[in-house]
């Protein structure tokens, strides 16, 4: 028998099952320290999940709360995890959430390539190149076709 199936069996019946509930568990170890928080609808078979791992021979004591449904659970482990630093917990353990910045849509090279040189009429094709981060001959390119639109609007 393994670890993971000795702890399963000593567990009472009702953590084995899915429940309609959800519940927070905090893992400490003998000296009292917050080892892992974590949450589950199938407390048993999360618990025989983490067995396998190192860190669970240290774990001594394990508390419980329980949730209404897996959102509130959700959110009080995030919450556990941000105020309470448990040693082993790494998914939530940033400060703040990650929001990264919206990338920019890509204007066509065309388009950059005409507000350059609006604003820079005399750039050379190599300098718009370099800008536009395009070949050198596709730079002189643009240069020549951007200009040439304007000569045609012009007339």
């Amino acid at each position: 028998m393994t670890i993971a199936e000795e702890s399963v069996t000593a567990l009472p019946a009702e953590l084995l099952v899915h429940t309609t509930r959800h519940a927070v568990y905090r893992c400490y170890s003998d000296r009292g320290e917050l080892l892992y928080v974590g949450t589950s609808g199938r407390f048993g078979k999360r618990l025989a999940a983490h067995a396998e791992k190192a860190w669970f021979l240290e774990v001594r004591g394990i508390t419980l709360e329980w949730y209404p449904d897996e959102l509130e659970a959700g959110l009080a482990e995030r919450r556990a995890i941000h105020v309470e630093h448990p040693r082993y917990n790494v998914v939530h353990k940033t400060a703040a959430p990650v929001l990264r910045p919206r990338r920019r849509a890509k204007m066509p090279p065309e388009v950059r390539a005409s507000e350059l040189l609006t604003q820079e009429p005399e750039m050379s094709g190599a300098e718009l190149a370099r800008r536009l981060g395009v070949s050198p001959a596709h730079g002189r390119r643009l240069r020549s076709r951007v200009l040439g639109q304007r000569t045609e609007e012009r007339s």
